[in-house]
């Protein structure tokens, strides 16, 4: 492949800005990664979601990270969008950012890589490179996509390269956006790890960072997040025991963040969500399970982890008791549904999961989160309460913190400091501390007054 004409054919596309970009998925690593290579390049974007198309040719964002503004200044110039496939014709080169759920018994569901597979091998052309970003387990790119791609009549690595690059969006993070954020390649060969340096690298600011190959890079990302899932579930184990103890935590985890060296600093909560953290981790657990092996550390944190909402509404419960009051007689808004502060993404969020627990034990509850409006659950469109403020208290025996967005938590102090009658207020995130003499207090890690 090395002296391949082809190759050096993409080298120089590349090299004078004059490969075409099809990107095949544009949600919240899509479309920042389309916006990023418009700066420079033909990008050609693809999505099946005829809402997001309609939304990004009226020059509206629908994501936290993205401004209208960007959207104007790109659709239309260097980025054209459509939920036709045969946008992706002409490209040159392919990502591949769809999404890799789990299916309801938990899972990898595979099923949008393989179908956005199909769509390229249908335009897939001898010189062309596919580049995976869409998060999978280790072996899943050479073992899923690539069969797939060469249903083209052609091979990987002789006729076209193929690559696997981790997405590391970290939405609401103004500091690494995608274009400040180091890149992990790692190629089907040693050509494909180059021409995708020589890609990435054009756009970014950041490092690229080579490996040895895809399967190595897909590994690189389920590590990344299995680290973060594991030291999450230590500290709400903590948690858990540390209330018992009559210990705060976070007290606790202030403290010994002093330690210069050897202490990295991992919060409790009411648990994890998100498109990462929740899922890479069992893609990675199901992998080892088709080896016979099994991860002890990953079933334990999943299974500490699926406590953490439980734990939740029993310190709900706690609280209302004291206020002499039963759950299911109760009204509880909860605050912030979002899987993390300052975003409009609900994917996997614990909020769900309490929301099934309130249901489960009839309780009337209802939620605010001023950036998710309205969303879909159990087919059903669920609504934000418009404002919160003293006579939405009033409607209320309890407010239930799962998500602190920083203005939210603004507006909620406000409230609470205008607020006459006590109420029973669950701090699911260490956040509203302050009223724990004026409230019926209860937080996670935080011992009981």
């Amino acid at each position: 492949m090395a002296n391949s004409d082809w190759v050096r054919e993409l080298d120089k596309k590349i090299e004078n800005l004059s490969a075409k970009i099809g990107v095949i998925g544009l949600g919240y690593v899509g479309l920042p990664l389309a916006l990023l290579f418009a700066k420079k390049y033909r990008v050609l974007g693809f999505d099946v979601d005829r809402r997001k198309i309609e939304s990004l040719c009226s020059g509206k964002s629908y994501i936290v990270d993205v401004n209208d503004e960007e959207i104007k200044n790109a659709v239309g110039e260097n980025l054209k969008v459509s939920n036709n496939e045969k946008i992706l014709e002409s490209c040159d080169i392919y990502i591949i950012t769809v999404p890799t759920p789990l299916k309801e018994n938990g899972d990898p569901d595979m099923d949008y890589v393989i179908s956005a597979g199909k769509t390229v091998s249908r335009y897939l052309d001898r010189g062309k490179m596919v580049v995976l970003e869409s998060t999978v387990y280790p072996g899943a790119t050479r073992e899923v996509l690539v069969p797939i791609l060469n249903e083209s009549g052609l091979v990987a690595g002789e006729d076209y390269a193929v690559v696997f690059s981790p997405e590391r969006v970290n939405p609401g993070n103004k500091k690494y956006t995608v274009e400040r954020t180091p890149k992990v390649v790692g190629g089907i060969n040693e050509e494909s790890t180059r021409l995708a340096v020589r890609l990435y690298s054009s756009v970014l600011m950041a490092e690229v960072v080579p490996v040895k190959d895809c399967k190595t890079a897909e590994a690189v990302k389920v590590l990344e997040n299995a680290f973060r899932f594991i030291n999450i579930s230590f500290i709400n184990e903590m948690a858990l025991i540390f209330e018992e103890m009559g210990i705060d935590i976070w007290e606790v985890i202030d403290a010994a963040s002093t330690k210069p060296v050897g202490f990295m600093p991992h919060y409790p909560g009411p648990g994890v969500g998100g498109h990462c953290i929740p899922i890479d981790p069992i893609f990675l657990l199901h992998r080892m399970w088709k080896m016979d092996r099994s991860s002890h550390f990953i079933e334990l944190a999943n299974s500490i982890n699926k406590i953490m909402p439980h734990h939740t509404v029993n310190l709900l419960r706690r609280g209302l008791s004291k206020a002499g009051k039963s759950l299911s007689d109760s009204k509880v808004l909860i605050l912030g549904i979002a899987y993390k502060p300052n975003v409009d993404d609900v994917r996997e969020s614990p909020a769900l999961k309490i929301m099934d627990i309130l249901d489960q034990e009839g309780i009337h509850w209802n939620f605010y989160d001023p950036l998710v409006h309205e969303f879909r659950w159990k087919n059903k469109v669920l609504r934000s309460v418009d404002k919160i403020d003293g006579d939405v208290l009033k409607d209320y025996d309890a407010l239930l913190l799962i998500t602190p967005h920083d203005d939210m938590v603004r507006e909620v102090k406000e409230c609470l400091h205008k607020h006459d009658e006590r109420i029973v207020i669950v701090d699911g995130r260490n956040s509203l501390e302050e009223f724990r003499k004026e409230h019926i207090y209860l937080g996670i890690g935080k011992p009981e007054v």
